[in-house]
Formats: structure tokens, C-alpha cells, sequence
């Protein structure tokens, strides 16, 4: 299975690359990461339920609270009604995306999939010439119609 970096590292260059920028590690960019606990994973009795959430829940609960407080996550929490996270998180890069996630002791028990955020300023900027191209077409059709 291929590492959250790998996954990343295109997304994050395509992103560098369509907004100038020569080095992808100086971007902040935001991650929507959602985390949900593998079935198979699911405890089978308590002793094995109090294991899961003495050494995998309340750990990384914890260590996104320090995450949370050191401004890496943004926006989010845990998932109501099910074992998963769902959060914002801002990292310079996707090594760091990748070497965060990958250190949440949970992690390993976890389907966990990330889609890069854009701003909305910069998907104006990305739509802004599609809209005026279309609307220079419009023109050129009504014209030739007359």
C-alpha cells in the first residue's frame, strides 16, 4: 500500500506548481484528514475494548489536543457515534502531513484518507480565465448567429 507521503507528494507539487511556487515546503497548506477505525480492529470483548482505548484512543485524543493547541490542527475532532477523527490539519509540507498522521498512536489501526484544501481565494483565481474563455465563446456564438 502505498505511504500517505507518496499519495501526497504529487497533490502537494501540482499545487506549488500552479501558484508559483518554487519551494513546496514553504507553503502552509491545509489537509482534510478523516480517520476511522478499521472493522477488523473492532474489540471483541472488553478486556480487549479497554486495551483499544487505553492504548490507541485516549493517547491520540491527547496528542491532537497538544496538535490542536500548537495550531497544527485547525478545525475538527472526533467523530460522533464511531471511533474516527475527522480534522483540518496545516503542514508546511507532506513529509510533515505524513510524519504527523504516522505518529498518532492510533494510526495504525485507522483507514485514513487526506484531500488537500485550496483557499477559496485561490479557486476564484483557478476559475476567474474558464469563466472569461466561456464568456468570450458566448459572445463569438451571438455574434456569428447575427
Amino acid at each position: 500500500m502505498k505511504s500517505l507521503r507518496s499519495k501526497l507528494v504529487g497533490a502537494l507539487v501540482g499545487v506549488a506548481g500552479f501558484i508559483g511556487v518554487a519551494n513546496a515546503a514553504q507553503v502552509q497548506m491545509q489537509y482534510l484528514v478523516e480517520m476511522r477505525l478499521v472493522p477488523s480492529v473492532r474489540p471483541a470483548s472488553p478486556e480487549a475494548g479497554i486495551a483499544l482505548v487505553e492504548n490507541y484512543v485516549f493517547p491520540t485524543l491527547e496528542m491532537c489536543t497538544k496538535l490542536r493547541e500548537q495550531k497544527k490542527i485547525v478545525a475538527g475532532g472526533p467523530i460522533s457515534g464511531t471511533t474516527g477523527i475527522i480534522m483540518i490539519v496545516e503542514a508546511a509540507s507532506a513529509r510533515e502531513l505524513d510524519e504527523l498522521v504516522e505518529h498518532l498512536p492510533a494510526w495504525p489501526l485507522m483507514e485514513t484518507t487526506v484531500t488537500p484544501l485550496t483557499t477559496f481565494e485561490d479557486r476564484i483565481r483557478a476559475i476567474r480565465p474558464r469563466l472569461e474563455r466561456d464568456k468570450e465563446s458566448a459572445r463569438d456564438k451571438e455574434t456569428g448567429r447575427r
